[in-house]
């Protein structure tokens, strides 16, 4: 998936999130598209998503979690 997709799929999962959530839904995204991350620069994405920049860490969590989770 393009970057430009992924953080258009970012900014969107963001502002669904609900008060409180958004920082879960930041570790989910992570989780969802971590094969599509892999080749991307997450302090690019988020800089292209227009969202802080201490979310490419958080992002990166969600990414180290994706081999232990599976999603519901």
């Amino acid at each position: 998936m393009p970057t430009k997709d992924l953080a258009a799929q970012l900014r969107a999962d963001i502002d669904r999130a609900a008060p409180g959530y958004k920082v879960v839904a930041i570790h989910l995204f992570g989780i969802k598209h971590e094969p599509d991350l892999r080749h991307v620069s997450l302090p690019e994405l988020v800089g292209e998503a227009g969202v802080q920049k201490s979310y490419a860490v958080e992002i990166h969590k969600g990414m180290r979690l994706a081999e232990f989770v599976r999603l519901k």
